[in-house]
């Protein structure tokens, strides 16, 4: 059996996947909380492979089918919860009915959080077949997404604390360590705790404004609206809205059109006041009502929860130039991170970009810098190995106590880089591509998985 190690101030043993025992068994706990906002869609569907059998029922084909093999292939024991989250339905932020040009013909609501699917598993599981009905669920609960930004942190902190996931309490079973990890899949910026408010307040105070929906998201949090297909509409009501402020009696016709328009894109006022973040998966279905969580009262509930966080983040769909989201601005005017020939990002590149803002989230914040690894979501195929990897190499520095100094590690995939990934107890993480950080953050390490 292929054994390495990096030695940090715990050890980090890394066991190569064509490893035919396991030198270094643990009990892993890993939940995935999964984006399912419209640029993630399509992956889930792919990563499950549905197809039908001879009898009509529905049979995974896709990679998720070794997921759960995978990781207790390498860590000795895996369980696996699989969580969906999309946008928080707030004007602006995300889109439900009865606001953001809702159309329920084509479009999906948006939702923070919905771990149903786990009640039939009974938790996070060993069987693969009950990862896959979670997984199959997800991809019923496709969302539209109303901005750029994705919400992570609060999908994060509800799984902390949902008792559908059933963590284990033990420090070990069967003798043997148990290591929790929580997985965010994402492929942007994650929202901070006071920007739910802000849109509100942006939105009832600029609902009539011609600007507010002209202008799109990509200057968020000044401008957190994306009109998408309301741009005709929104054209409409403000032509009828300027004659009636101008003291035209409108038309009963013209009146209903306005109403309606009204309706269609608003409301123009959101009347409920926005409530601190409580960690409490009983509002996670009216979350709308709530801010998002601080980063701060994250790291608390990691703490808390003896859970180590993860980090999957991959290109958006929108990647057509480098000025094409808010997030492409930031990387190059904060992040320093220009797009590969000046127009277009690969891959390596934004997620370096990512990588500098979420870990600086968790410095900022003063907690452990969360374990990153990049994968391509057009090719699924190597998301199971990159989980696997990043689970084996964090679970490992959790768990292991032998030392060697070896910084070698090995992937099955093809032709697939993985490196490792931070150890709990220090700042220090390497990568295979030079880490964006602020001049006080130690080197930040990132696990890249892409295909070739």
């Amino acid at each position: 059996m292929s054994r390495s190690c990096i030695s940090f101030a715990t050890t980090l043993c890394v066991l190569s996947a064509q490893s035919v025992a396991v030198e270094c068994p643990r009990n892993v706990e890993l939940t995935i909380v999964q984006d399912m906002s419209g640029s993630f869609y399509n992956m889930v569907v792919n990563f499950l492979g549905d197809v039908e059998d001879e009898d009509h029922n529905l049979v995974a084909s896709g990679p998720v089918k070794g997921l759960i093999d995978g990781i207790a292939a390498r860590v000795g024991s895996a369980k696996v919860a699989y969580i969906p989250y999309s946008d928080k339905p707030i004007p602006g932020l995300g889109l439900t009915e009865g606001y953001g040009c809702w159309d329920a013909d084509s479009m999906w609501p948006d939702y923070c959080y919905d771990s149903s699917a786990l009640a039939d598993a009974g938790g996070m599981t060993a069987v693969s077949d009950q990862l896959i009905d979670q997984v199959r669920a997800a991809s019923w609960l496709g969302a539209s997404g109303g901005d750029f930004p994705e919400n992570p942190y609060e999908a994060m902190a509800y799984a902390l604390v949902d008792p559908q996931v059933k963590w284990s309490e033990a420090d070990t079973v069967d003798g043997l360590p148990v290591v929790r990890l929580l997985l965010a899949i994402t492929d942007d910026l994650a929202h901070h705790a006071g920007e739910a408010e802000f849109a509100v307040n942006n939105w009832n105070q600029n609902f009539y404004d011609p600007e507010f929906f002209s202008n799109n998201a990509n200057a968020f949090p000044e401008d957190p609206y994306n009109p998408g297909t309301c741009a005709n509409t929104h054209d409409e009501m403000m032509e009828l809205h300027n004659r009636s402020l101008a003291g035209e009696v409108l038309s009963p016709e013209d009146q209903a059109l306005l109403d309606a328009d009204v309706a269609f894109v608003g409301p123009d006022h959101w009347d409920s006041d926005v409530q601190p973040f409580v960690a409490d998966v009983k509002n996670a279905p009216n979350c709308h009502l709530f801010e998002y969580p601080s980063v701060e009262s994250l790291g608390d509930l990691l703490k808390q929860k003896n859970v180590y966080p993860v980090l999957g983040l991959s290109l958006p769909d929108q990647t057509e130039d480098g000025s094409g989201t808010s997030t492409f601005n930031l990387c190059s005017s904060q992040a320093g991170l220009e797009p590969d020939n000046g127009k277009k990002y690969s891959l390596e590149q934004y997620v370096k970009c990512l990588t500098y803002f979420y870990n600086n989230d968790f410095q900022n914040a003063g907690h452990d810098l969360p374990a990153i690894f990049a994968f391509d979501s057009n090719n699924v195929n190597t998301l199971v190995d990159a989980i696997a990897t990043v689970v084996d190499n964090v679970s490992a520095g959790l768990a292991c106590t032998t030392t060697t100094t070896t910084e070698t590690a090995t992937s099955s995939s093809n032709d697939t880089k993985t490196t490792v990934s931070t150890s709990p107890d220090t700042k220090t993480t390497e990568s295979t591509f030079a880490s964006s950080t602020s001049p006080d953050t130690k080197t930040t390490e990132s696990t890249f998985a892409s295909s070739t």
